[in-house]
């Protein structure tokens, strides 16, 4: 968990305008642009848990809904808004060899499917996982596009809501995830952050890796 927490806050910090101030020498941590109290406050929100079904996503985007995860399932989605929902019935990952299951996508998203395929292979292939036909691994992860902004807009960046299923069908055990990702450089870098973000879940519930050593 500590893992995702600094990939999460990375990609918060280097979306904001205080770290487009910085040159790259200058950035320690993500966190050396905030004050205690905002760290503190940070933190606080990202360990907030709550279910789905009472958040504002849930209640205020209905189109996003149904599109590949069921009612049953946001009923037992918890998180928040920062880190995104899960519901873990027992998924584990060994290895580094995984197949591609559904590949979904609303209407708006369908011209951006390729592009986050690509994107996929290139943050996973350049991790060290191997994508493999479905019989020859027990470990499964599919995707659907559930909400697209492709521009820039007052409210909102660029960015891609996305419900991703992992699945040990050895264990018949699935981890269900529903998150979103925005960035102001465009929706190629929303992509790859929410790569990496899948990355960095499935890396969670790896039972032979290590995350990277924290300072």
């Amino acid at each position: 968990m500590k893992w995702m927490i600094f990939v999460l806050l990375s990609l918060i910090m280097l979306n904001s305008p205080i770290h487009a101030q910085k040159k790259p020498s200058e950035v320690k941590d993500a966190f050396d642009l905030l004050s205690e109290d905002k760290k503190d406050k940070l933190v606080r929100m990202f360990f907030e848990e709550y279910p789905f079904q009472n958040s504002k996503e849930y209640k205020n985007y209905p189109e996003t809904l149904n599109e590949f995860f069921t009612e049953p399932i946001y009923k037992k989605l918890t998180g928040n808004f920062m880190r995104g929902y899960q519901h873990n019935e027992g998924f584990t990952f060994k290895g580094i060899e995984i197949s591609i299951g559904a590949l979904k996508s609303v209407s708006e998203g369908k011209p951006y499917l390729k592009r986050f395929v690509d994107v996929l292979n290139k943050v996973f292939v350049g991790n060290g996982i191997k994508f493999v036909n479905n019989d020859k691994t027990p470990y499964e992860i599919g995707f659907c596009i559930v909400s697209v902004m492709p521009k820039l807009t007052e409210i909102s960046f660029p960015g891609v809501f996305l419900e991703v299923l992992f699945k040990n069908k050895a264990a018949g055990k699935s981890l269900f995830y529903r998150f979103g990702q925005g960035s102001r450089q465009g929706i190629d870098k929303a992509m790859q952050d929410s790569c990496n973000m899948v990355l960095a879940m499935l890396y969670t519930y790896a039972t032979d890796r290590t995350p990277p050593a924290e300072n």
